[in-house]
């Protein structure tokens, strides 16, 4: 959010990274980690309280099962890209800075 302020560019638009691009562009793999990620953290929270819970149309598929197939590579996709924007955005700030620091000489 703070480099977004600083350079008035939204962290979507102007992706130098390709992995990046690759995952703002590709909308289905967004969408799959960004709710597997949302519905991991529902799932742990269920799982919390009802261990054993199991799927109610799959009776022999549990939530622990569905979470850890499912929701966990798209989690930690989004962690992997969550990184990518923080890597990026420090780039930024720092071109900005040297920017700035230039226009003080």
């Amino acid at each position: 959010m703070y480099a977004s302020s600083k350079t008035n560019q939204h962290h979507k638009d102007n992706q130098a990274n390709f992995f990046l691009q690759w995952y703002y562009g590709c909308y289905p793999l967004f969408g799959y980690c960004c709710l597997a990620q949302e519905f991991f953290y529902l799932a742990k929270w269920i799982l919390r309280f009802e261990p054993d819970a199991a799927l109610s149309f799959a009776p022999d598929v549990t939530l622990e099962l569905v979470c850890q197939y499912v929701f966990l590579p798209g989690m930690l996709l989004k962690q992997v890209v969550n990184f990518a924007q923080w890597w990026n955005a420090a780039g930024m700030l720092a071109v900005v800075d040297a920017e700035a620091a230039q226009k003080r000489k």
